[in-house]
């Protein structure tokens, strides 16, 4: 299922793949989510050149 979500499928489908109720879907989707807005902050901070600086904290 969480592949489903990291490939960009809505909640209503992986549900209707998977046969999932759509409850435990979006319990695993904040997870996805949670990881997708993680990763980009970091491209997000990288491009504004504070990785590897004195600026990280």
């Amino acid at each position: 299922m969480v592949f489903l979500l990291e490939a960009g499928c809505t909640d209503a489908e992986v549900s209707a793949i998977t046969g999932q109720s759509r409850g435990m879907v979006v319990h695993y989707a904040r997870q996805v989510n949670k990881k997708k807005l993680a990763a980009a902050a970091v491209l997000k901070w990288q491009a504004a050149g504070r990785i590897g600086t004195n600026e990280e904290r």
